[in-house]
This record gives structure tokens, C-alpha cells and sequence, in this order.
């Protein structure tokens, strides 16, 4: 599968850099929850990955994206559920000056309200107990897929963000230091391996970074030069529009000079947050 250049430039690396810095001074501010990431190396380094994979599997929605590129046949599969939701919503619910779109990337699945409301389903629903998930499988067997639907869900997906999570931390640190390739492969291994051991309660707690991570997401695009259903599913009644897109008057096109500019900005202040981090510690 080719990745289209122009769109991994700014839904990849640059969302990738925005998200990181953002999560850095959510730590820096010691901001409740989020500083849960600091209670040891291990589950740092789990709950890093799947925020940074989840930062970039929300653009499974289009044809061609980094995600998609990484998961291969699964990222097809995912394509084609997000872009037939979306499809099937806007036919199902849209008003009279609602455009039909030409393709689904930036409408249902870039819908901050939407996307709060599926991560809230699926963190109410999760079990909260202080057993290992091997020992849980053992102990639920053939029951887990009928009684835990959205644990199964939530494991689906932290195996994709692992995969992509690890891709792009390795792609970005390659651009400082030589990484050899076999850790790309180690990674997402080591982290599946790992999660094996959390208990429920604290798989319950990286859901919240993933879904962190996965509602950044769309937050920064209102900042690029299409924009996203910021409202939706609320109506804009006067206007007639329920999948009204907004966007930041001066947005950023997608491979500009700006783009890079914005690149490099982010870069410098991630090596600064996480320097201030590590000294502060």
C-alpha cells in the first residue's frame, strides 16, 4: 500500500510531535490522572505507546495513512468499518445544507463529542477488578467474549495502537540516533507481553491514555486546512447543518512551509519538556 505523502507529513509525524508535547505537559503540570503514567518504567512506556498509536489510527478513516500503511490487512478492515459508519450515519442523520462528502476521512470519526461518547461507553463498561488478565481468561474462558465485549474491544485496539505507536516512535527517534530496525519489531511484543500481566483495574487506566490520545487527534486537525465536525452530533439549527465543519482561521496547509515550521517547533519542545521531566524527577 503507498501512503500518500502529503497526508502522513501532517497526520503522522506532526500529530505524532503535537500529542507528545501535549501529553509532556500534562506531566509537567501534574495533572491528575495523567501523572498515573509515572507509577513505574513499565507501564510508562506501555500507556507512551498506545497514546502515541492512538494518536494516528484515527486517520484509518481514509484511503491511504500511516496507520493503514503499518496495520496492512487489519488497517484495510478498519478503513472500511470507519469509512462505512461514517457513511451510514451521514445517510441516516444530516440536514438540509449538509454537503455529502466526496469521502468519509474528517467526518464521523473526527468528531471530538462522537468519540468522547464511544471512549466513555467503553471505560464505563470495562471491568474493574485487581486480577491479572491472564488469570481472568483463565478463570472467564469461553465466557470472556460474551460477558467482556468491550474488554475483548479494548485489547483489539491497544494491539493496533502498540503496532503503530512503536513504528512511529521509532520512525521519529531515527531522526536523531540510529535505532536498530529489530526494535520496531520488540516493542509491540514487549508491550503485548506486558499488558498480559496488568490487572484489569490498570488496563481500565490506559484506556483513558488511549482515548487521550485518539481525541487529540482530531482537536489538532481543527487547526489544519479542512477542519473537523466540531459540534456534531449537535445541530446547527439556523444554519441547517448538523456536520458543520470548523477550522482555525489561519490553519495550516497540509505539507507547507508551516507544516515544517510547525514540525520543527514541536521537535525542539519535546526535548525540552522531557529534559525539564527527567531533571525535576
Amino acid at each position: 500500500m503507498m501512503i500518500n505523502r502529503k497526508l502522513e507529513g501532517w497526520m503522522g509525524r506532526t500529530h505524532a510531535l503535537l500529542s507528545i508535547n501535549i501529553l509532556l505537559l500534562c506531566l509537567i503540570l501534574r495533572l491528575p490522572i495523567v501523572t498515573e503514567m509515572l507509577s513505574s518504567v513499565a507501564f510508562f512506556i506501555f500507556t507512551f505507546v498506545i497514546f502515541v498509536g492512538a494518536t494516528l489510527l484515527v486517520d484509518l478513516d481514509a484511503d491511504a495513512s500511516t496507520s493503514g500503511y503499518v496495520l496492512g490487512p487489519i488497517g484495510l478492515a478498519c478503513t472500511a468499518f470507519m469509512k462505512s459508519t461514517s457513511a451510514l450515519t451521514w445517510n441516516v442523520y444530516h440536514l438540509k445544507n449538509d454537503y455529502r462528502p466526496e469521502n468519509q476521512h474528517r467526518f464521523l470519526w473526527h468528531s471530538p463529542l462522537f468519540l468522547t461518547i464511544c471512549f466513555s461507553l467503553l471505560y464505563y463498561t470495562m471491568a474493574d477488578k485487581e486480577t491479572s488478565l491472564i488469570k481472568f481468561i483463565k478463570e472467564e474462558k469461553s465466557h470472556i467474549l460474551q460477558n467482556y465485549v468491550s474488554l475483548v474491544i479494548f485489547l483489539i485496539i491497544v494491539f493496533m495502537a502498540v503496532l503503530v505507536g512503536s513504528s512511529m516512535i521509532v520512525k521519529l527517534l531515527n531522526r536523531f540516533i540510529s535505532v536498530p530496525t529489530f526494535i520496531s519489531d520488540i516493542l509491540p511484543l514487549a508491550c503485548v507481553f506486558y499488558a498480559c500481566t496488568l490487572t484489569l483495574s490498570q488496563l481500565k487506566l490506559a484506556c483513558l491514555f488511549f482515548a487521550f490520545g485518539f481525541i487529540l487527534h482530531p482537536l489538532e486537525d481543527y487547526f489544519a486546512d479542512h477542519g473537523i465536525p466540531l459540534l456534531f452530533p449537535i445541530p446547527i439549527i439556523w444554519q441547517k447543518k448538523a456536520w458543520k465543519k470548523f477550522r482555525f482561521p489561519f490553519a495550516i496547509t497540509t505539507g507547507s512551509i508551516a507544516n515544517t515550521f510547525v514540525d520543527i517547533i514541536a521537535t525542539v519542545l519535546v526535548f525540552v519538556q522531557a529534559i525539564f521531566l527527567i531533571i525535576r524527577r
